[in-house]
């Protein structure tokens, strides 16, 4: 059997170890502790996965929960992202990522995202404020420049349609570009 190492109240990534598991269950001749997760779930995890750093959460950073609750600029309610911040994560996606569906309409065609909306959320926020309704997108002003502040603005579906150059007459389509 292993020597017992007294680890109560040590903090390994996301755990801190509670107390020895009551009868000192081996696991590979390893002690283990009951661990509460910053998530606030409790575990039973082998000493020597906290010590070796191979086991860092209850399970929760896998499922993304602790890293969403973990995001600095306070634009989560729970574990739901803010409607601004999936504009945001939204617009960078359409941009710069080819294995995205629209991206061939938006990075497919020169459309960026300017530098400071890029590195930094807070930014995008402050420049956009908070959406004014729930029926409201983020909208380009002119649809052949990329997205910053100059040219964006929330706006309801029916601003968009009429943004993008189209509009309907009677049942004709009509086209003004």
């Amino acid at each position: 059997m292993g020597k017992f190492l007294d680890i109560g109240g040590l903090r390994f990534e996301h755990l801190t170890a509670l107390y020895p598991a009551a009868q000192r269950v081996e696991r590979g001749r390893q002690f283990s502790w009951w661990c509460r997760c910053d998530c606030g779930n409790e575990k039973l995890i082998a000493s020597g996965k906290l010590r070796g750093g191979s086991t860092k959460s209850c399970g929760c950073l896998g499922r993304g929960q602790l890293g969403q609750r973990s995001i600095t600029h306070g634009a989560t309610r729970g574990y739901t992202r803010t409607p601004e911040y999936r504009a945001w994560e939204s617009m960078i996606r359409r941009c710069e990522m080819p294995s995205q569906p629209n991206f061939p309409r938006y990075g497919g065609r020169g459309i960026t995202v300017c530098p400071e909306w890029r590195e930094s959320f807070e930014t995008f926020l402050l420049d956009m404020g908070q959406k004014p309704s729930p029926k409201h997108t983020l909208d380009r002003i002119d649809n052949d420049q990329g997205y910053s502040a100059e040219n964006c603005r929330w706006a309801t579906w029916t601003q968009q349609r009429t943004n993008q150059g189209r509009y309907r007459s009677g049942t004709t389509l009509m086209v003004t570009r």
